[in-house]
């Protein structure tokens, strides 16, 4: 969602003076849909269908777009250059501006791991092509609601690359007596065509359907439809236009409760407050149009933009940081910050910045400074990227020729850290073990596959291995699900590392979470012990007294269980710093991997120095 359609005003056609007439009720609808958006986020119970307030802001956008284009069309004063520097300075330095905040915040607040995964997100916005990210990802309703703080950028990155197209498809059509009923025909088929899709493709894969362009442009060109259909035609001469209006906002309330959150959205159910936005657009005095243009409506409506910018990374923030306070102070600090944020960023920062973009004759220092904007993010994003991934993992084929290498000595050991995804997530904690005392790491950890004997990430880690004659080889499995392939390959395991390496080390699997267990359920109803399913804590200690066992030439093994459990056998989520231990629930987070770090910091020592 923005309000970037329009460069402040809401924006109508009236034949009487062939200008475009500010509607203070366009705001107001504004403030409709960034207050259902903002209380679905803030408490989906209350407003299960508030997330629909994005799709009025596409009709929203795709009828003030064709107003003020048309407009310029029919005077011959439309320029390309002009339409697309105005767009950049009414989206851009917001939408930059919180991005920045989020990658600066971001790596205070969040596990290194999380910090990496926004850093990319962050530069996908910058580069209006988050929402093909997100769809590739997973489905809006499913991501964990307070590690993406940009998620809501994918509306933006929507309406940016309709922008991109649309006015030069306008350009295209418009020529002649015609122009008009050709753009409304050509833009009715692109509609229904999208509409198909939409529902489709809902059925099929709905991540496409909810965050791509295709899926969703029938709800901005119902906007556009409308525009030039009501274009020359003022609504003082249609009749019924009052119990239009009232309908059509009686419909996006009815959206807001009916509409169902999940993976049957958007499909058929986005008709209903696209077509409310519709009806509520053609303009009249009267009751609904009041209510609307009421002066706390448009205060709200003029700030709907920098309020959908700011608080969905400080509810993010927020829940992330402080998801063991209370829910009465997190909503507390949610409402007073994402409020407070977007009245100074509207009054000091959105509208000056607006106004002096706007006043700047030549397009090529908007570009420019565009250009140089979207590089400098992203360069900032690649770099916390890089230094905040915890888990390292390379692709099966490369495991063969040494994985991912870090040389910090041409003649220092050679350390090598194997394995499949739990091997992955002591990665970061092996890369500062190596800077540290001046190591040559290799990591061959592969997620999602089978590391032990008899299978192909076994033998291109053997290859290598052989290859190399390693000082140390680290090996760490998901022990505990495998037991019955460790029963059987535990043997040939320890004598092909052992063949291969000066020493060996095996790391012990840690607690594995419940099902279910995450930051949402301490949310909702506090924190309280956690432990271990009864089978996977038997197969887990099973394994690692199998390891146990192994213990003695060339071999050591870590122990990791005492590191995340109490004296009552309760899993520790978090540190005694209020740090989260856990990614997820198979895998530590950075902050367990430091714990483990520091007894591999000992035992690494000892075994390099003999």
């Amino acid at each position: 969602m923005n309000n970037a359609a329009s460069a402040q005003a809401s924006v109508g056609a009236k034949k009487s003076q062939g200008k475009f007439a500010y509607r203070p009720g366009i705001d107001g609808l504004r403030a409709v849909c960034v207050l259902g958006v903002f209380v679905y986020h803030l408490s989906p119970g209350l407003l299960p269908g508030g997330f629909v307030g994005v799709d009025v802001f596409f009709v929203i956008s795709g009828f003030l777009i064709t107003s003020i284009v048309v407009q310029q069309l029919a005077n011959n004063k439309f320029s390309l250059g002009t339409f697309f520097r105005r767009r950049i300075s009414r989206i851009a330095p917001q939408a930059f501006l919180v991005s920045a905040v989020v990658l600066l915040i971001a790596p205070l607040v969040y596990d290194p791991e999380d910090a990496g995964a926004i850093a990319t997100a962050a530069a996908a916005a910058a580069v209006s092509l988050v929402n093909v990210k997100f769809a590739l990802t997973g489905s809006y309703f499913e991501f964990q609601p307070d590690t993406q703080p940009v998620l809501h950028y994918w509306s933006l990155s929507v309406e940016e690359q309709f922008y991109l197209l649309y006015p030069i498809f306008l350009m295209l059509v418009w020529r002649g007596q015609d122009g008009r009923k050709r753009a409304l025909l050509t833009c009715g088929v692109c509609a229904a065509v999208s509409l198909a899709l939409c529902v489709a493709v809902t059925s099929i894969r709905p991540p496409f359907a909810f965050y791509l362009l295709p899926m969703r442009a029938w709800e901005m060109l119902s906007g556009c439809m409308f525009a030039l259909l009501m274009r020359g035609q003022p609504a003082e001469e249609t009749s019924g236009v009052g119990w239009a209006q009232l309908l059509g906002l009686v419909a996006i309330l009815a959206s807001f409760f009916l509409v169902p959150h999940g993976d049957s959205f958007p499909g058929f159910y986005a008709v209903l407050p696209v077509v409310g936005a519709v009806m509520l657009l053609r303009g009249r005095p009267g009751r609904t149009e009041s209510l609307l243009a009421h002066p706390w409506m448009v205060y709200i409506g003029k700030r709907s933009y920098a309020l959908y910018l700011w608080h969905w990374p400080v509810f993010c923030l927020v829940d992330y940081r402080l998801f063991m306070e209370s829910e009465f102070l997190r909503v507390g600090l949610k409402v007073v910050i994402s409020c407070g944020l977007a009245g100074l960023t509207y009054r000091f920062f959105e509208e000056p910045v607006r106004r002096r973009l706007n006043r700047t004759d030549g397009n090529r220092v908007i570009f420019g400074g565009f250009a140089v904007v979207v590089a400098i993010t992203c360069v900032a994003a690649f770099l916390v990227r890089r230094d905040h991934f915890n888990n390292v993992n390379t692709k099966l084929p490369l495991a063969a020729s040494g994985g991912e290498e870090y040389l910090f000595s041409t003649d220092g050991p050679r350390v090598v850290l194997a394995g499949d995804s739990n091997a992955g997530m002591y990665g970061k904690a092996m890369i500062e073990l190596a800077e540290e005392f001046g190591w040559r790491l290799n990591i061959l950890a592969v997620h999602s596959t089978d590391p032990l004997p008899g299978d192909t990430l076994w033998e291109n880690t053997d290859t290598f291995l052989r290859q190399s004659k390693p000082d140390v080889v680290v090996f760490v499995a998901s022990w505990g699900p495998k037991r019955e392939r460790v029963i059987e390959t535990l043997a040939d395991l320890e004598r092909g590392l052992k063949q291969s390496a000066g020493q060996v080390v095996l790391i012990k699997q840690q607690p594995i979470l419940p099902g279910g267990f995450n930051r949402d359920v301490i949310r909702s109803e506090g924190y309280s012990e956690v432990r271990e399913d009864d089978k996977v804590r038997l197969d887990r200690e099973f394994a690692n007294t199998s390891l146990d066992k192994l213990r003695g030439d060339r071999l050591s093994v870590v122990s990791t269980e005492d590191l995340f459990l109490d004296a009552s056998g309760a899993i520790r989520f978090v540190g005694s710093d209020g740090k989260q231990l856990f990614r997820d629930r198979t895998h530590v987070s950075y902050f367990g991997a430091q714990l483990v770090k520091t007894r591999l910091r000992t035992l690494l020592q000892k075994l390099l120095a003999q």
